[in-house]
C-alpha cells in the first residue's frame, strides 16, 4: 500500500499483508497491523492508546517539529526528527535495533519498552534517555549538548561510542554491565551502575571511561574488572560488593 499524500487511521483495525509507504501518517484511533514494513517519509502522528504491529521494520521521519510516537512493535525501529525532539506515549518493542536521530532531546522512558539494540544521536541540544527491559546492546549514543541516561532491567553492553560532548553520561544495568572498546566519554560526570536484580552485579571495562570536567563513579553490587583507562578530572570513585 502506497500513498503520496496523507493516510489517516481514525478507528477500527487496519490489517495489511505487505508493506505500507506514505508521506504523511496519522493515527487518531484504532490499531495497525502489517506483515511487512512501515515507511513514513514526511510527517507522523499517533495518539496514545493506539498501536502499530509490524512483521518488518518501522522507518519514521518527521521533517518538521517534534515526533511523538505511540506503541510500536517491529523488527527494527528507526525514528528521525531532524528539526525537533522525540518522545513517546506507548511502549517500543523490537528484537532488532532501535535507532533514533533528533535535533533536540530523545526521551523514551516508558517502563514497558523492550529493546534489544539501541543507537542514538542528538545533534543540537537535549538529552538522550532510554528505559528498557531485557538484554541491551548499546551500539553508540552521542549528544552535542545534553546528558545521556540509559536504564536497563537486564544486562547491558556497549559496542559503540557513548559520548556526551557537553553533558553527563549515566548507564544503569541490572547486571552485567560491560563497556566495549569504544568506551564512554563525557564533559560532565560519568556514572556506571550494575545492580544485582538479575545476576551478581558486575562491571567490566574493556574501553576507556573518561570525564574531561567531572568525576567518574563506578558502583557494582559484585565485582569491577578494569581492562582500560578510567579518568575523571575531579576524581574517580569505585565501589564493589556492597
Amino acid at each position: 500500500l502506497n500513498s503520496a499524500g496523507r493516510l489517516t487511521l481514525a478507528g477500527g483495525n487496519l490489517a495489511i499483508s505487505g508493506n505500507l509507504t506514505t508521506a504523511q501518517y496519522g493515527q487518531t484511533s484504532g490499531n495497525l497491523t502489517a506483515g511487512g514494513s512501515l515507511n513514513v517519509t514526511n510527517s507522523f502522528s499517533q495518539a496514545a492508546g493506539t498501536s502499530i504491529t509490524l512483521g518488518g521494520a518501522a522507518t519514521i521521519n518527521q521533517t518538521s517539529g517534534n515526533l511523538n510516537i505511540g506503541a510500536i512493535t517491529a523488527a527494527d525501529i528507526k525514528l528521525t526528527a531532524s528539526a525537533g525532539s522525540i518522545s513517546q506515549t506507548g511502549a517500543l518493542k523490537t528484537t532488532g535495533l532501535l535507532e533514533t536521530s533528533s535535533s533536540n532531546a530523545t526521551v523514551l522512558n516508558d517502563p514497558a519498552n523492550a529493546v534489544a539494540s539501541f543507537k542514538a544521536a542528538s545533534t543540537t541540544s537535549g538529552n538522550v534517555e532510554l528505559t528498557t527491559v531485557g538484554a541491551l546492546n548499546v551500539r553508540g549514543i552521542t549528544t552535542a549538548s545534553g546528558d545521556i541516561k540509559v536504564v536497563d532491567t537486564g544486562g547491558m553492553r556497549t559496542t559503540g561510542l557513548v559520548k556526551a560532548s557537553n553533558g553527563s553520561a549515566s548507564l544503569t544495568a541490572n547486571s552485567p554491565l560491560e563497556i566495549g572498546p569504544d568506551g564512554v566519554e563525557a564533559s560532565g560526570n560519568v556514572t556506571l551502575l550494575a545492580t544485582n536484580l538479575t545476576s551478581a552485579g558486575s562491571i567490566t571495562l574493556n574501553g576507556n571511561v573518561t570525564s574531561s570536567s567531572g568525576s567518574v563513579s563506578l558502583n557494582a553490587a559484585n565485582t569491577i574488572v578494569q581492562n582500560s583507562v578510567v579518568s575523571g578530572a575531579t576524581g574517580v570513585s569505585a565501589t564493589a560488593g556492597e
